[in-house]
């Protein structure tokens, strides 16, 4: 029985890298924006390559929850192997891109095949280039958020002791116990296969691949997709030796058919995957969605978006205000305390609200932009995009019948 192909060595892009973390940047704490419309037609599956990447710092200290930006060596004069891999007498590398980049450190991949979509804010099948001060060139590949949970700041140092986001860009590896929690916007499908070598399942004589799954105690599970580890062995050790938050669960097992990975697609038009890095440098995808809550919602602040996959989903908030996408599926959204702006996204999707309607008066509300803005009598305001149905403790409703109403249910409770 295979245990996971041999690593491929590459640059991560998910999961975190130098002593950063992982990746993004638009606006502080949100990503920016992509088109979404599913694949790229004219893209084709590729096998992994080593990729020369390099991560913007430049927010990380005066906004430590903005999203970071990883870029690819690529475009008209991208580096050079040899400049990139070129080391000095003490195996230090020699090429370090200006400031405020750095390199990403070099992760080996567990999964085998992947597929563009496209560079964040940009139409499905296009890539975005920047050009550094030293002339080299770069595409655009992914942005991320970053957090540790659970977080505790007397376990860090300064600045990482500022709060959960600082410590998810400084601290490249989280302590036993812990988990560094990634926001991954990024537009890129994943093949993990099933079998050695990429045989097709079924086909005798084929070699299993041993692949490592985590399960969260709230029902969600996740596949590793990196290590820092260089042989199936000792990436399997480094799965055992990992100390995961409590209520938490590993299995190791064979899979019957390839997986296939797409990123959840939101109607702002962005791409993202849940990443998690755990405390021996393994870095895993959701995969699964469970119902009793998601770990995004831990985050003890805001700034971290509550995500859903690709099928019907509930999805919890927390008693903070949050940004909240359903993406594919019927989804249920169960919002709470706290400003939230929630997207419903693809599929008929009900919001679930505390208290009666009556307790609720309608703001504002767009047809053209499906949005509806409603506020409680406590404050509490919530900006619903993209949302079917209402449910609230004594009735539900069809947005719809709002929509028609137009500017005359302005200002009416629901």
């Amino acid at each position: 029985m295979g245990n996971s192909t041999r690593p491929r060595k590459l640059a991560a892009v998910v999961g975190g890298g130098v002593a950063l973390g992982l990746l993004v940047a638009a606006m502080p704490g949100a990503p920016a924006q992509a088109i979404a419309t599913s694949d790229c037609p004219t893209a084709s599956w590729v096998p992994l390559t080593e990729a020369h990447e390099i991560i913007n710092t430049a927010t990380v200290s005066t906004h430590p929850k903005s999203a970071l930006s990883t870029y690819k060596g690529a475009g008209t004069n991208p580096v050079s192997d040899d400049v990139w891999n070129a080391t000095d007498s003490n195996g230090a590398y020699t090429y370090q891109p200006p400031s405020p980049y750095i390199r990403n450190t070099t992760r080996y991949l567990q999964f085998n095949m992947s597929k563009f979509i496209a560079s964040p804010g940009m139409p499905v099948c296009e890539t975005s280039y920047i050009t550094t001060s030293d002339s080299y060139t770069w595409g655009a590949m992914s942005e991320a958020i970053n957090a540790m949970w659970p977080y505790k700041r007397s376990d860090y140092a300064s600045p990482s002791n500022i709060n959960a986001f600082m410590a998810g860009n400084m601290v490249t590896t989280p302590g036993p116990g812990v988990v560094k929690v990634t926001a991954n916007y990024k537009a890129q499908d994943m093949e993990f296969w099933a079998n050695e070598n990429g045989v097709a399942p079924g086909t005798p004589g084929a070699v299993p691949i041993t692949r490592f799954f985590v399960k969260d105690r709230w029902g969600n599970e996740y596949v590793m997709h990196a290590s820092a580890q260089t042989t199936p062995s000792t990436v399997q050790t480094a799965f055992n030796n990992a100390v995961l938050p409590h209520g938490w669960k590993k299995s190791a097992r064979t899979m019957k058919k390839n997986l296939f990975l797409h990123p959840a697609e939101g109607s702002d038009g962005s791409f993202h995957y849940l990443v998690f890095r755990d405390s021996q440098d393994n870095t895993y995808h959701q995969i699964k969605w469970g119902n009793r809550g998601a770990l995004q919602a831990q985050i003890p602040e805001t700034g971290m978006p509550i995500w859903g996959g690709n099928d019907a989903n509930v999805l919890r908030g927390n008693n903070r205000s949050n940004v909240m996408h359903g993406a594919g599926g019927a989804d249920t959204l169960i919002p709470m305390k706290g400003d939230d702006e929630v997207w419903g996204d693809q599929g008929f999707d009900t919001v679930v609200l505390n208290g009666k309607a009556s307790a609720w008066k309608l703001v504002a509300l767009s047809r053209a932009s499906k949005t509806l803005v409603i506020r409680n009598g406590k404050g509490e305001t919530k900006t619903l995009k993209f949302v079917e149905r209402l449910r609230l403790s004594n009735r539900s409703m069809r947005v719809t019948s709002l929509y028609r109403l137009g500017g005359r249910a302005v200002g009416q409770s629901l």
